[in-house]
C-alpha cells in the first residue's frame, strides 16, 4: 500500500519524491532481476542533480543493463544520453561538436586532448571569428589551469597577436593584460612593461587605458616606488572617469 501511494504521488508530479521513487523502482527491479527496468531506472537517476562522475557511472550501468536485456531502444537511449552529457565519447565528432568535446575534456583534465580540438577550431576555415576567439581563449587558459606557466605566456602572446586582426578592442585589452600579468608574475617585468606599452599605443583612442595604468601602479608598489605607483593610479582614475 505504501509503495502504491508512493507511485501515485510520483504520477501526480511530486518532485521532492523523485529520489525516493527511483530508489523504490530500483529495489523492485532488483528483486525481479529485471535488467530492462534497471536500465530505465539508471537513465532516470542520471537526470538528477548529481556530480558528473556519478551521472557517467549511472549511464554506464544503464548501458550494461540494456545490453543484458538485449533492448536496443534502451541501449540507444543510454548511449545517446552519454554522448549528450559527455561529448568526449563521440566516436566521430562533427565540427559543430569540437568546442563541446574540448570543454568536456578540460572538465576531466585531459588537457592535451582538449587542446587538439581547440586547435582544430582555430585552424579550420569553417569557423567564424567568435568561435575562433573562444577556442584561442580556452586554449590559453588551459595552460594556466595545468600550471604550465611559460606555455601560458606563449599562448597568451599568440591570442594577443591574433586579436590584432579584429576590432574587438575590449578583448584586445583583456589579452594584453593577461599576457602582461603572466609575464610579471613569472619575473619578466621588462617584458610585461613592453606588453603594456604596446597596448597603450595600439588602443589609445579606441578603448579606455585605465586598467593598464592600474597595473603600472601595482608594479610600482611591488618595487616600493610609492610615488610612481600613486602617479599611475591617478592616471588610471583620470582615464576611467573621462
Amino acid at each position: 500500500t505504501e509503495l502504491k501511494s508512493l507511485a501515485e504521488l510520483q504520477v501526480n508530479k511530486k518532485p521532492w519524491l523523485d529520489s525516493l521513487y527511483l530508489q523504490w523502482k530500483k529495489q523492485d527491479a532488483d528483486l525481479r532481476n529485471d535488467k530492462r527496468a534497471l536500465a530505465s531506472v539508471y537513465i532516470d537517476k542520471s537526470k538528477q542533480n548529481l556530480r558528473a562522475q556519478e551521472k557517467l557511472e549511472l549511464i554506464e550501468q544503464a548501458i550494461s543493463m540494456a545490453k543484458g536485456a538485449e533492448d536496443t531502444q534502451l541501449l540507444s537511449d543510454a548511449e545517446e544520453r552519454k554522448v549528450k552529457l559527455f561529448p568526449r565519447f563521440l566516436k566521430k565528432p562533427e565540427q559543430s561538436d569540437y568546442m563541446r568535446v574540448a570543454q568536456d575534456l578540460l572538465n576531466c583534465r585531459k588537457f592535451e586532448q582538449a587542446r587538439e580540438f581547440f586547435q582544430k577550431t582555430i585552424s579550420e576555415k569553417e569557423f567564424g571569428l567568435e568561435e575562433k576567439y573562444q577556442a584561442y581563449r580556452q586554449y590559453r587558459n588551459s595552460f594556466k589551469t595545468e600550471q604550465r606557466k611559460q606555455d601560458h605566456i606563449v599562448a597568451a602572446g599568440k591570442l594577443a597577436q591574433w586579436l590584432k586582426q579584429t576590432k574587438y578592442y575590449q578583448r584586445q585589452m583583456e589579452a594584453y593584460q593577461t599576457l602582461a600579468r603572466a609575464q610579471w608574475t613569472e619575473g619578466q617585468a621588462n617584458e610585461a612593461r613592453n606588453t603594456l606599452k604596446f597596448a597603450e599605443r595600439r588602443l589609445r583612442g579606441k578603448y579606455p587605458l585605465g586598467e593598464i595604468y592600474w597595473i603600472y601602479g601595482r608594479m610600482g608598489e611591488e618595487k616600493k616606488d610609492f610615488h610612481e605607483a600613486l602617479r599611475q593610479y591617478q592616471i588610471a582614475e583620470n582615464e576611467l572617469t573621462t
